[in-house]
């Protein structure tokens, strides 16, 4: 089963679609689902996928990046930053 399939966004729940697919990703690097390095999704990939706006996607990866858990790549994509110190 990929990580992907495991993504679930509870349109009835009272977190954002943003802090869902935050949390969901955060946890999935925390526990180790996504190892260093791993490429994640593009934006348009996940927000396809998830059948949710792009710009919730971008606020997701925004708030991984700022906590260094992820990095960008330019030209390449999102990576599960190998050097986290969480």
């Amino acid at each position: 089963m990929s990580f992907l399939s495991q993504i679930r966004i509870d349109r009835l729940s009272d977190a954002s679609i943003t802090q869902q697919i935050y949390s969901q990703l955060k946890r999935s690097i925390l526990e180790a689902q996504r190892p260093p390095g791993t490429k994640f999704p593009s934006i348009r990939g996940l927000s396809i996928k998830l059948h949710v706006n792009k710009s919730c996607v971008v606020q997701a990866y925004q708030k991984l990046s700022i906590e260094g858990l992820i990095i960008s790549k330019p030209q390449k994509g999102f990576y599960v930053n190998a050097t986290k110190d969480v």
